[in-house]
C-alpha cells in the first residue's frame, strides 16, 4: 500500500536487532525487492540497544538520505558536466585523439568522485557515496570546529573552548586533546543514539537576539530578529537586538562597515534610530527602577547576553568535570570576537585566541578535516579479564571493517590511524562513559577517574559493564597550515580614527585599527577595535592583544579581575536577571546529575523529578525546568525542616523527607534537602546565607 501511493522509503526497526540483526536484513531485502529506494535498518543505523531512540536515529535517516543523495548527484552531474564542455571545447577534430581523451577523462572523473566528501556532525570527512543523513545534523559547526582545533595546535594551544556566535545562536564546545563526542543528543526534540556528533551546546544568543525589558528585568532572546526585519540598525524597521546594544556602546561604528543596508541594500547602519530607541527604553527603565542613561541600559543587555553564552560555556567545561581556567577561548563566527572579552571575564578565561579567519571559520575550517568513520557493536557484559579477551577479537572485526572502507574512499593505508574505545557504565544506571581500550585494571581506573571528574563520586566494589565498543578509523588527509611570517620587534600601526566607547559603566578613549595592518610582533592595549573584512574584534580594557607570526591574534587579561565586586542591595534589573540565570543553572547542573547517576527508571527515562533552591526561609529562589508538579510541595518540605532542624544543620548534612504531614507526596516520593551555608563577610550572605536545594 505504502508502495503504490508513492513512498519510496521505508525504516525497519526489530526490538532485537542490535544482537539479532538477521530478521531486519530480510526483511530490508524483501523491501528492496519491492522497489523502495531507501531502506534504513536501525542495526546498520545505530546497532546498540533503545528501540525508541534507534528508531528514531533511523527515522531520521530514511527522511534525511534521499534528500541528500538527490544533492550530491546534482552537485556530481553539474561538475562532470563542466568538465566535459571545458574539455569538450579543447578536443582536436580527429576522431582518434577524441577517443582517447574521453578515455582519460573517465579515468579523471573516476579519480576525481572518490575525493568528492561532505563534513560529518562527528568532526571528520566521508566519502559523497558512504554519507548518510543521520551524520549531517551538526556538520556545519562541527567544520569550524574542526578549523579551530587544527589551527590552535599550531601556535601551541591545546585546552580549548570553542565560542561561535552568529546572529540567531551560540555554539561552544571543548577540546582537550580529542573531540568530544555526544553519546546521545537531542536536537529539535528528536533523539539521535549514538549517532556520533561532537558535543556542542547551543543557546539562543546571537547578534540578532531580541531585548526586552518586562517585570522589572532585562532579558535578552529567546526571539530572534528574522531576516525580514534584522537588527534595528539595519534599516528594516526591526526591533532592539544585541547588535544595535554594540553600536549604542561604540564598538560596531557605522562608518566602518559596508554601505549594505536599508530596502536597497545601499546604505549604512543606522546609529542615530538605535539611540533614539535605547532613549526611549530609558526613560521607562528610570521610572521603574532609578535613573539609567542609555549606555547603562544598552550595557545592561550587554551583560546579560553574556550571560547566556558564559552559561552555554559552563555545560560543556565545569558540568562535565574540566577545569575551565586552563583553558584558552578560541571564537569565530561573525560576531564573537566582539564578545569575547567579557565573556572570557564572566567565566574567568585568561587567553583568546582568534584566527585571521574567525567570521568565515565553519567553512573555511572544513579544509583541514581527516577522514573519519565509526563503527559500534553492543557488548552488554560485565568487565572481566575473559571479556577483555573476547573484546581485542571484536576489534580486530571492527578495524577490518573500518580500514577496508577507509582504503575504499581512496585513502593510502599507511595514512590510516585508529583508535579503540570502550562504552562503559555502572550495573543499573544507564549513562555511559568513554574509556580508552586497556586492560581490565586500567579499564576500570580510567572509567572510575571519569565518573569523579564527571560527577564528584565513585561507587566503591561496584559492578562496571562494558556497554558498547567503537573503533574510529581516521585517514589523515593533507593540509596546508598557516604561513610562518616575519616577526617586527617594534612593529609600528596608526588607529585610522579614535572613538568613545561605553564598557564597564564608563566611557574610554578607543582606537580603531585595521586588523590586515598590524603585522606579526604588533602589540596592541585595550580598548581598541580591530576592523576586519569579515567581523570587527573588540580589545576590552585591561586585555592586550598580540599578532603571533602566524598571524593570529592572541589576547591576554594584563590587569586581573577583582575577586569581588559590591553590587549593593538596590533594585537591579540587570543583576536581577544575571542571578536569576545563575540560580536557574545551578538548579539545572543538580538535575543533569541526578539524572546521569541514578538507577530509577523514573528518574533516567520518565524524568519524574524536580530540582530547586530555596532561601533560609524556604522561599522559592530558582527552579530548573523538570516536573512542576513537584514545586508546591517542596516549598512545605524546606519549611518544615527549618522549623524542626535549623540549629542542628551543618556542612555536608543530606535530609531525606516522606512525611505527608511536612510536605511529602505520594508513596514512591522521597524529597532530598542539602544546606548549603556561606559566610558572613560574603556578599552572598545578605541575601541568602543558608540556601537549601532539593531535588
Amino acid at each position: 500500500m505504502a508502495f503504490k501511493v508513492g513512498i519510496r522509503s521505508v525504516v525497519i526497526v526489530l526490538m532485537h536487532a542490535y544482537k539479532y540483526p538477521k530478521h531486519e536484513l530480510r526483511l530490508g531485502r524483501l523491501a528492496r525487492d519491492i522497489g523502495f529506494t531507501q531502506v534504513s535498518l536501525s542495526y546498520q543505523v545505530s546497532p546498540l540497544i533503545k528501540l525508541v531512540i534507534r528508531g528514531e536515529t533511523t527515522v531520521v535517516d530514511a527522511y534525511l538520505s534521499p534528500v541528500l543523495r538527490r544533492y550530491v548527484d546534482m552537485v556530481q552531474r553539474t561538475l562532470d558536466e563542466g568538465r566535459e564542455k571545458i574539455e569538450g571545447e579543447q578536443e582536436d577534430e580527429e576522431q582518434e585523439k577524441r577517443d582517447k581523451k574521453r578515455k582519460e577523462r573517465q579515468v579523471n572523473r573516476d579519480k576525481r568522485n572518490s575525493r568528492f566528501m561532505f563534513m560529518q556532525s562527528s568532526g571528520g570527512f566521508i566519502d559523497a557515496e558512504a554519507f548518510q543523513g543521520k551524520n549531517c545534523i551538526l556538520s556545519g559547526p562541527a567544520g569550524g570546529i574542526v578549523g579551530v582545533v587544527a589551527t590552535s595546535l599550531v601556535v601551541e594551544v591545546r585546552k580549548i573552548i570553542t565560542f561561535d556566535m552568529g546572529v540567531t545562536s551560540t555554539d561552544v564546545a571543548q577540546y582537550s586533546g580529542e573531540y568530544e563526542r555526544s553519546l546521545e543528543t537531542e536536537i529539535a526534540g528528536v533523539h539521535f543514539c549514538r549517532s556520533p556528533m561532537i558535543r556542542i551546546h547551543t543557546v539562543a544568543a546571537g547578534g540578532g537576539s531580541i531585548l526586552h525589558y518586562e517585570e522589572g528585568r532585562f532579558r535578552v532572546g529567546l526571539e530572534s530578529a528574522g531576516s525580514d526585519s534584522d537588527p534595528a540598525c539595519y534599516r528594516k524597521c526591526g526591533p532592539l537586538t544585541v547588535t544595535d546594544c554594540n553600536v549604542m556602546l561604540g564598538k560596531l561604528q557605522p562608518e566602518f562597515f559596508p554601505k549594505l543596508f536599508g530596502l536597497n541594500a545601499d546604505q549604512s547602519l543606522d546609529s542615530e534610530l538605535v539611540h533614539r530607541k535605547f532613549s526611549e527604553l530609558s526613560k521607562e527603565v528610570s521610572s521603574e527602577s532609578g535613573f539609567r542613561t542609555p549606555e547603562q541600559v544598552a550595557e545592561g543587555f550587554f551583560s546579560v547576553a553574556v550571560e547566556n553564552m558564559a552559561n552555554a560555556i559552563k555545560k560543556v567545561s565545569v558540568q562535565q568535570g574540566y577545569n575551565i581556567k586552563e583553558y584558552t577561548l578560541c571564537c569565530f563566527g561573525g560576531a564573537a570576537a566582539q564578545h569575547a572579552c567579557r565573556v572570557a571575564d564572566s567565566r574567568g578565561i585568561k587567553n583568546i585566541s582568534i584566527h585571521s579567519f574567525a567570521g568565515v571559520f565553519s567553512a573555511y575550517g572544513i579544509g583541514f578535516a581527516d577522514q573519519r568513520l565509526i563503527r559500534e557493536r553492543y557488548i552488554g557484559v560485565e568487565l572481566s579479564d575473559r571479556l577483555i579477551e573476547e573484546l581485542k577479537i571484536v576489534f580486530l572485526e571492527l578495524k577490518k571493517e573500518g580500514c577496508f572502507s577507509m582504503l575504499e574512499q581512496g585513502v593510502q593505508k599507511n595514512h590510516i590511524i585508529v583508535l579503540f574505545k570502550v562504552h562503559m557504565r555502572y550495573a543499573g544506571s544507564d549513562t555511559q562513559l568513554l574509556v580508552d581500550f586497556a586492560d581490565k585494571d586500567t579499564l576500570r581506573k580510567g572509567f572510575e577517574e571519569t565518573h569523579k571528574n564527571h560527577f564528584g563520586f565513585v561507587m566503591e566494589n561496584k559492578t562496571i559493564v562494558v556497554e558498547a565498543v567503537s573503533v574510529e578509523v581516521v585517514g589523515i588527509t593533507e593540509r596546508v597550515s598557516d604561513p610562518v611570517l616575519e616577526t617586527e620587534t617594534n612593529s609600528a600601526f596608526s588607529p585610522v580614527s579614535t572613538v568613545q566607547m561605553y564598557s564597564y559603566g564608563e566611557f574610554h578613549e578607543t582606537l580603531i585599527l585595521k586588523r590586515d595592518e598590524l603585522k606579526p610582533g604588533a602589540c596592541v592595549n585595550g580598548p581598541a577595535v580591530l576592523i576586519e573584512k569579515n567581523t570587527a574584534i573588540i580589545i576590552e580594557p585591561a586585555w592586550e592583544g598580540k599578532i603571533t607570526e602566524h598571524n593570529h591574534l592572541l589576547l591576554n587579561r594584563r590587569i586581573s579581575l577583582p575577586t569581588h565586586k559590591v553590587i549593593g542591595t538596590g533594585v537591579d534589573p540587570v543583576m536581577l536577571e544575571i542571578f536569576n540565570n545563575r540560580f536557574m543553572l545551578v538548579a539545572e547542573q543538580m538535575g543533569y546529575t541526578l539524572q546521569n547517576t541514578v538507577h530509577s527508571v523514573n528518574i533516567k527515562e520518565k524524568l519524574d523529578f524536580s530540582c530547586a533552591i530555596f532561601d533560609r526561609h524556604g522561599n522559592l529562589v530558582a527552579n530548573a525546568s523538570h516536573i512542576p508538579v513537584h514545586l508546591g510541595s517542596m516549598g512545605k518540605c524546606v519549611k518544615a525542616l527549618i522549623m524542626t532542624q535549623f540549629k542542628e544543620m551543618q556542612a555536608g548534612d543530606v535530609y531525606l523527607i516522606h512525611s505527608p504531614y511536612k510536605g511529602g507526596t505520594h508513596l514512591p516520593d522521597i524529597t532530598v534537602v542539602i544546606p548549603m551555608f556561606g559566610s558572613s563577610v560574603d556578599v552572598f550572605f545578605t541575601w541568602l546565607p543558608e540556601v537549601i536545594m532539593q531535588m
